[in-house]
């Protein structure tokens, strides 16, 4: 039962990764003309300040999108590691004989 964990774990993560790519594709495209890479580079760095002034207001969406993408990711990463180092305790002590 607690192997399907992993699977859903890393489900989770990708679909949080795709919502991520979207929202930074949305807030690219909003930037101003010829402030494409740089919105892109100020969005890998997390400087919402400057991703704000090189794109348009309707951009904010998107930023808030990637920021809570980001962070479902990285959360479903962890918890993936630390379920995976439980179950790999788990097998390596085998059955309880008591």
């Amino acid at each position: 039962m607690l192997a399907i964990v992993p699977g859903g774990l890393a489900a989770i993560a990708a679909v949080a990764w795709v919502f991520a790519l979207v929202a930074a594709i949305g807030v690219v495209s909003a930037a101003r003309p010829g402030q494409g890479a740089r919105t892109l580079m100020a969005l890998g760095w997390w400087r919402f300040d400057k991703v704000r002034s090189l794109t348009t207001p309707a951009s904010q969406v998107h930023v808030r999108t990637y920021v809570r993408a980001f962070i479902a990711f990285f959360v479903a990463v962890l918890l993936l590691a630390a379920t995976s180092v439980l179950l790999a305790g788990a097998a390596q002590s085998g059955p309880n004989p008591g």
